[in-house]
């Protein structure tokens, strides 16, 4: 049996951002990623959750798969509908129960991430719910990363958490038609808000004051060089990005979109990592959730991430 089809059922390149959103809150909210079992109990809970919910994508969607998207692991015949639905399933437990394993705070969220799937998946993409749905994922898989600590509300936290969950959304709703010739109307307000997003997020690298207590206080200086590093960063993800999206103006076909969106999901590592530079001050934690993008971009040349 191939295992390559298993692979492309959850979408494996994509799950590197997943990790580096757990890297995000946990250094948003400790000076090192340590104690170790803890970060990989929780980079554990998030794979199984994120892998899980790119499979229950498909096991909902065999049936438009099977007239929009023939190649896919399960209209292809390739992957059992009935084992794509346990393998979900099982993935699903194994992130909950690594999550169970951390702390309460880290059990709720996950549940939270799960329910969330589920609605996401189980019919919600179809509506204005879904890319609020998407988003509410991704916010929640950052408070995941930093569920050790005693204040999930503390503000700077909710605040870069939130900002994260609203970039998802946008792009959510840029690609929500990728299988088609997307609406013009759709791909130019979803840049508008893309764009809007990105104007928080240099906004955020520059002023917003760090989370954690525990990280040094010159962090919070006015304007270090980290931070306008930072926010620079910022501007030439983004610079890339707004490239990828006015091609889609051009041709709103599937190709080109389809393009645009792996741009815009694999970037969610390039801005984790800048946030870890602006937030907690750390080049090498910064450099080391980017260098994520190596293997998401090896994988992804052979699997699809959309």
């Amino acid at each position: 049996m191939s295992i390559r089809p298993w692979l492309q059922l959850v979408r494996l390149p994509a799950l590197f951002s997943a990790w580096s959103n757990i890297w995000l809150g946990y250094l948003l909210t400790h000076e090192h990623l340590l104690p170790l079992p803890s970060v990989l109990l929780l980079m554990l809970s998030s794979t199984g959750l994120y892998l899980a919910g790119m499979a229950f994508n498909d096991y909902f969607d065999r049936h438009i798969d099977a007239r929009e998207r023939p190649f896919r692991p399960i209209p292809s015949g390739k992957v059992c509908a009935t084992r794509a639905l346990v393998f979900s399933s099982v993935l699903m437990l194994v992130g909950i129960t690594a999550a169970a394993l951390v702390s309460m705070n880290s059990l709720y969220i996950a549940f939270g991430i799960a329910i969330s799937v589920l609605m996401y998946d189980g019919g919600g993409k179809a509506y204005l719910i879904g890319p609020l749905l998407m988003g509410l994922c991704r916010y929640l898989n950052i408070l995941l990363g930093a569920s050790l600590t005693a204040d999930l509300w503390e503000p700077g936290l909710q605040s870069v958490a939130g900002l994260s969950g609203l970039y998802v959304l946008t792009l959510t709703w840029f690609g929500r038609n990728e299988a088609e010739e997307s609406s013009p109307w759709e791909l130019r307000t979803g840049a508008f808000a893309l764009g809007l997003v990105g104007l928080l997020m240099v906004r955020a690298a520059l002023f917003w004051p760090v989370p954690a207590d525990d990280i040094s206080d010159t962090v919070n200086s006015p304007f270090p060089l980290h931070r306008l590093i930072a926010a620079a960063g910022l501007l030439v993800v983004f610079g890339l990005i707004g490239r990828k999206i006015v091609a889609t103006f051009r041709d709103p076909g599937p190709a080109q979109v389809q393009q645009a969106m792996r741009t815009l999901l694999t970037s969610i590592i390039f801005f984790d990592a800048i946030y870890i530079l602006a937030f907690h001050g750390c080049y090498g934690y910064a450099i080391a959730t980017a260098c994520l993008f190596i293997p998401a971009k090896l994988i992804g040349r052979r699997l699809y991430v959309t």
